[in-house]
């Protein structure tokens, strides 16, 4: 079989040499617009990471923020400190180490209450005052009992009492 010689026919090579700049103009188009459109969506893709780092990072600083808040709500919800106040303690001659006694001693009683929620310790606060007042105390061969006047519940306990002497 022999090919027929096209070379010969000037009609042919106008069609070859168009079908062959053709392609090569298209090829380089196509390149072109390849080019661009993907150089649009590498700087689309670097934005968007860039963006994403920033949400991240603010994600993170939102959420040690939240973590650092809920630690510190936990804190001032659970009973941190006892603080006792006794007074009436001039009309029978007890001195400052007398009261300072009767004061840990309640401490000591109260121990337990420590780290726990202010609303447990509210619900006990009828057996808290009892507890505090069938109490006695011996000071120089006598026996005292604190009656208590005022409690306040925070993340501090606040006891206000008077001394009285058991009979």
């Amino acid at each position: 079989m022999r090919i027929p010689p096209h070379f010969q026919l000037p009609n042919w090579q106008r069609f070859f040499a168009g079908v062959a700049i053709g392609a090569i103009i298209s090829w380089l188009v196509f390149l072109y617009m390849f080019g661009v459109l993907q150089e649009k969506q590498v700087s689309m893709i670097e934005r968007q990471q860039k963006e994403i780092f920033k949400l991240n990072n603010d994600i993170k600083i939102w959420q040690d923020d939240y973590r650092e808040l809920n630690e510190k709500n936990k804190k001032q919800l659970t009973l941190q400190e006892i603080i006792i106040d006794i007074t009436a303690h001039e009309k029978f001659n007890l001195d400052q180490n007398s009261i300072i006694f009767i004061q840990e001693e309640i401490r000591k009683e109260l121990s337990s209450l420590l780290a726990k929620d202010i609303e447990t310790v509210y619900k006990n606060s009828t057996l808290l005052e009892k507890s505090i007042e069938n109490k006695p105390f011996t000071i120089n061969e006598k026996s005292y009992r604190v009656r208590i006047k005022k409690i306040g519940y925070f993340t501090t306990l606040y006891i206000h009492g008077t001394i009285e002497i058991v009979k």
